[in-house]
C-alpha cells in the first residue's frame, strides 16, 4: 500500500495567498460599488448589486477572518508568528472585529444573530487594503 504523504502549505505563502485574494474582493467590491452608484444615479434597479456586494462582503470577511484565526493548526497571523504588536493591532481594529463576527454568523442554521455584522460600505470606508498591505510587508 502506497503511504499518504500529507502536504503542508507554509504559512508565508498560504497568508500571502489569502491577502492576494482579499485585495482582489476589494477591487471587486468597489467596482461594483461604481456600477451601484451609477445605477441609482439612472434611477434604475440596484437589488442584485446590492446582493453581489453583501456576497463579496462576506467572502472578505472569511479572508480578514482567517489571517486572525487562533486555533491550531492554521497558518495564521496569530498561529504562524510570534506575538507582536503589529499583529495585536490588526486582530484589535474594529472592522477585523465586525469581519469575525460576520464570518461565525453568517449561516441562518449557526446562530440566532444572523450575519450582517459588517456592511459593504464598511468595508469600502475601511483601510484594509493597506492593512493587507502591510501584512505582506510584515511577512515578508
Amino acid at each position: 500500500m502506497k503511504e499518504k504523504i500529507k502536504k503542508e502549505v507554509p504559512a508565508r505563502q498560504s497568508i500571502q495567498y489569502i491577502c492576494e485574494r482579499a485585495e482582489n474582493a476589494l477591487v471587486w467590491l468597489e467596482e461594483l460599488e461604481k456600477d451601484f452608484q451609477k445605477r441609482i444615479k439612472e434611477k434604475k434597479d440596484c437589488c442584485v448589486i446590492q446582493t453581489q456586494k453583501r456576497i463579496i462582503a462576506d467572502i472578505i470577511s472569511v479572508y480578514i477572518s482567517t489571517l486572525v484565526d487562533s486555533r491550531k493548526n492554521t497558518n495564521s497571523l496569530l498561529t504562524s508568528y510570534p506575538k507582536n504588536d503589529f499583529v495585536d493591532k490588526f486582530k484589535n481594529l474594529p472592522i477585523v472585529k465586525k469581519c469575525q463576527m460576520s464570518r461565525h454568523n453568517r449561516c441562518a442554521h449557526e446562530s440566532k444573530n444572523y450575519g450582517f455584522f459588517v456592511s459593504p460600505d464598511e468595508i469600502l470606508k475601511s483601510n484594509l487594503k493597506q492593512c493587507l498591505s502591510e501584512i505582506q510587508f510584515f511577512i515578508s
